[in-house]
């Protein structure tokens, strides 16, 4: 029915006799878990029933660390098995992450599969490759895929140029642009910074009131010395740019603070100075829920 949440929509009697049922047994089997790790019972028994509860509830951190330490257990008994407790293990924790894909606990077996040399680094990269297909602002996938780059030892240029694919997927994917920021060489070179410059440009003339980009594009302007030929140059299409769009809230604090970090090396900070009070000031009326920053500005520039 449209406009009704199914969580609205009252429930069967049938149906809710068969959710209390999943309840108990969840309760149950999740005590007949806990009770094992209390007696350190470490054999496939408590695997099998472990995994139970970790599918239904991926967050039970004290579950999944019972499991690590039983494989340990089960390998000490028997190195043989690695390849197929490993195996286990990732296809466990990939249907745990299907449930809940930000699952802090899940994704941290994940991780130590990998860090017990029990999964394929390569094939953990495409995964995450897949898997950000679906949901590019995955963080914890991020993450992960950034430490399986390291321990695979990847160049910049590869982490930069996977970036740069979903950047293009997706102008506004803050997780990408991030990724740019942590594999970009410091630092950075003249060519470099213009050819992320140009990147940005063509993302906020596109959409202007996206955040994206110009948090993206002000860790730029604070990671390059801004002469007083490059700040012309930067504050020029940004002046542009507000020209189209006046109402580019974003366009209008970004170029405020590129001012501000020129006034650090320019020489003539007092003229920088008053375009910021300038810009600060029409700010205040323009973006009222942002007027106490706008006005702590203010006074900073007036120290």
């Amino acid at each position: 029915m449209h406009g009704i949440r199914k969580s609205d929509v009252p429930k069967t009697p049938e149906e809710e006799a068969a959710i209390a049922t999943h309840v108990k047994q969840y309760k149950e089997v999740s005590s007949q878990v806990m009770a094992m790790k209390k007696d350190r019972q470490f054999d496939d028994h408590a695997l099998k029933l472990s995994a139970l509860v970790v599918v239904l509830n991926p967050e039970f951190w004290i579950i999944w660390a019972f499991r690590r330490d039983a494989i340990l257990h089960l390998l000490r008994a028997d190195e043989s098995r690695k390849k197929e407790l490993g195996d286990a293990e990732v296809k466990l924790t990939m249907e745990a992450l299907m449930k809940n894909p930000k699952s802090y606990s899940a994704w941290f077996q994940r991780q130590w599969i990998v860090d017990q040399g029990m999964a394929d680094l390569e094939k953990e990269i495409r995964l995450c490759d897949a898997l950000l297909n679906k949901d590019e602002r995955n963080f914890h996938c991020w993450n992960y895929r950034r430490y399986l780059s390291k321990l695979a030892k990847h160049a910049p240029e590869q982490n930069l140029a996977f970036a740069a694919q979903k950047i293009t997927q997706n102008f506004s994917n803050y997780s990408a642009l991030h990724q740019r920021t942590l594999s970009l060489p410091a630092p950075l070179s003249l060519d470099m910074f213009q050819e992320e410059v140009e990147m940005v440009k063509q993302a906020v003339f596109t959409e202007p009131y996206d955040q994206s980009n110009w948090f993206y594009y002000r860790w730029l302007v604070e990671s390059f010395p801004l002469d007083d030929e490059r700040l012309a140059e930067e504050t020029s299409w940004i002046e542009e740019l507000v020209q189209e769009e006046p109402k580019a809230k974003l366009a209008w604090v970004t170029l405020a603070h590129v001012l501000e970090q020129g006034m650090k090396t320019s020489t003539s900070p007092d003229a920088l100075q008053s375009r910021c009070k300038d810009i600060y000031t029409s700010l205040v009326d323009m973006d009222v829920d942002h007027k106490h920053f706008y006005e702590d500005r203010l006074r900073a520039l007036a120290v």
